[in-house]
């Protein structure tokens, strides 16, 4: 394998999962789609199952190929596609959840570890072509995904009259010990628990411990993905919070796409969203291009932040002046963030969908706070800088997700509840493309940020 034919693959992916069917005359508009809806849904099939099939038989032939490598660099590499074939399948848990934020954040747990061979996606491998042999079915193998997930299989099910949809949640077993463990359970009687410990001793116990967290994790995590009200749930990785959005989601797509046409000719540059937001953006081959985004960047902002510009001053202390600026990395921070909105079905070209996935264009944020606290006053929120102090009390709590500004915390208060800018907002508003307004706006209209909304989640969104 290599970059290049990654690249051409990922490519066609994407045309299997957003362009492939609306080509064809017969589903060239909603009304023919609505009419053929059944023929439709069949091909769509069709189309989702070869996308999964593309990235898995390049993951698999990577990963396989990583065993024979002694040099670290191309280990390296290697990790590097590994990740952005886990990001790109991503896409499929997005699909299978309607687009739906917080149903996908209810699938994805957390972190991921471990190689296909310490998982057993052989077998995952192999139910998935058995299940998907219907056409009315679609069963993502849940094992290729970016992050840690609730179950080996996601699979929706179409019915086959009333083409309606059933999302369910899978976990395979193998091995002969498995099959018989899950028949002493179905069985339920005392002799046969007895016989299966007595054949297995202390390894058929602890096979039988492990069967039962996974599904007490399962049931929780079911329960989660239930749930048609939002809130704080406790998962044993930590509590998951789930804000149901009141309005369509708006995305500054239009300054991105005018940032991306003028990185065509241009090393760098940039755009403020809100007042307060600047997006900065940057074509790098090298670590030396990176190292010239990040000061021209840095030295933009300290321009709109400071009218005393020490650079330009010509005077000492200028580095710690533009190192207090900070800046979230965006390509980092892609291969980190659960809640990320594919790039496959942002309205961007391949080409660039390609080059932020693969490093060639970077972004960098700033939040500015100063106006950020203006625009929640012109929009009616309460809100302002903590104390030090309160600020390192929250944080010595463990609320570690708290972003500091110069040492402080950014409050706002919607009611009679106060909430803290989290890095999960950040994250939101930086790599969703998403507009602070909208955030500010859902704390005027919610009377909390907090994740007390109990209506369903509007799944749409708006592009600027």
């Amino acid at each position: 394998m290599d970059q290049k034919t990654l690249e051409r693959h990922i490519t066609k992916y994407r045309y299997h999962l957003t362009r492939s069917l609306i080509r064809l005359p017969q589903f060239s508009s909603k009304q023919k789609i609505q009419k053929n809806l059944k023929a439709f849904l069949k091909r769509l099939h069709v189309e989702y199952k070869t996308a999964q099939q593309i990235l898995i038989s390049d993951y698999i032939e990577i990963e396989n190929e990583m065993k024979t490598i002694d040099d670290e660099r191309e280990i390296n590499r290697r990790h590097l596609w590994i990740a952005t074939i886990e990001l790109s399948f991503n896409a499929l848990v997005w699909v299978a959840n309607r687009w739906d934020r917080d149903l996908v954040k209810r699938v994805f747990k957390g972190p991921k570890h471990g190689t296909l061979d310490s998982r057993n996606a052989t077998s995952v491998v192999s139910a998935l072509e058995f299940m998907n042999k219907r056409w009315n079915d679609f069963s993502i193998a849940l094992d290729f995904c970016r992050f840690e997930c609730i179950a080996d299989i996601l699979k929706i099910h179409i019915h086959p009259k009333h083409l309606t949809l059933e999302t369910e949640v899978i976990e395979v077993k193998e091995g002969k010990v498995n099959a018989e463990m899950l028949e002493t359970i179905r069985t339920g009687s005392k002799k046969s628990y007895f016989d299966y410990f007595e054949r297995y001793g202390e390894h058929g116990i602890k096979q039988m411990k492990r069967h039962f967290r996974q599904t007490q994790v399962a049931s929780k995590s079911l329960e989660i993905m239930n749930s048609e009200t939002g809130g704080r749930f406790e998962t044993k990785d930590g509590p998951l919070f789930i804000h149901l959005a009141n309005e369509p989601r708006v995305h500054y797509v239009s300054g991105i796409k005018n940032l991306l046409k003028h990185l065509k000719k241009n090393r760098w540059g940039s755009f403020l969203v809100d007042g307060c937001l600047w997006v900065c953006g940057a074509r790098v081959e090298n670590n030396r291009d990176i190292s010239a985004a990040d000061f021209f960047i840095r030295h933009q902002i300290h321009h709109v932040i400071s009218n005393d510009c020490q650079v330009c001053a010509n005077r000492d202390g200028w580095m710690e002046a533009l190192g207090r600026i900070k800046m979230l990395d965006g390509w980092k921070f892609l291969f980190a963030y659960v809640a990320l909105e594919p790039f496959i079905q942002r309205p961007i070209s391949d080409k660039e969908m390609l080059d932020i996935l693969f490093g060639r264009v970077r972004f960098w944020f700033h939040l500015h706070a100063d106006p950020f606290i203006r625009f929640c006053h012109d929009l009616g929120l309460e809100a302002g800088y903590s104390t030090t102090k309160e600020f390192n009390r929250e944080r010595s709590r463990g609320h570690r997700e708290i972003i500091g500004f110069d040492g402080r915390a950014l409050w706002m208060k919607a009611g009679q509840l106060t909430t803290y800018l989290s890095e999960g907002m950040l994250l939101d508003i930086c790599l969703n493309w998403t507009h602070p307004s909208w955030w500010i706006k859902e704390h005027v209209h919610e009377g909390s940020m907090a994740f007390e909304a109990a209506r369903p989640n509007v799944s749409t969104t708006k592009h600027d």
